[in-house]
């Protein structure tokens, strides 16, 4: 696989594992996260793993107005955590598999279409990710 290919099986497993986080699905997936995240495959010396710990609970102490942005910055988060432990340990992968299955969640979009309309002079920007722009040309 290539570099744009692994990026796309860690923010699929990333979706998947935070969504776990979210939910009761999280005690289904925690084991296999724990071989997926960790240095080694053995789930009691996994740091990493009481990093997801300590962000679940942050998740869900948070008000429900805040917790669609927390969701979304840790899902990055956890996407490069992915991303590192795939590109070291490419058998991994079979792991985040399982992790989507158990979750149920979809598969990455793969084409994205966008259309922006500007009127009285306007300017449309558009980018591939998520951004804001803020302010005004003079």
């Amino acid at each position: 696989m290539d570099s744009t290919q692994w990026m796309e099986v860690a923010q699929a497993g990333a979706t998947a594992l935070v969504a776990a986080m979210a939910t009761d699905a999280w005690t289904t997936v925690r084991s296999t996260a724990a071989r997926l995240v960790g240095a080694n495959t053995d789930e009691r010396s996994a740091p990493e793993l009481n990093w997801l710990e300590e962000r679940r609970h942050d998740l869900a102490a948070l008000p429900a107005d805040d917790r669609a942005v927390a969701v979304a910055a840790l899902r990055e988060q956890v996407a490069g955590v992915l991303l590192a432990r795939l590109i070291d340990h490419p058998e991994r992968a079979e792991l985040v598999e399982r992790i989507i299955a158990a979750t149920g969640s979809a598969t990455p979009v793969t084409a994205v279409t966008q259309h922006a309309t500007a009127d009285r002079g306007g300017r449309v920007f558009q980018a591939g990710r998520d951004g804001t722009f803020l302010g005004r040309e003079p």
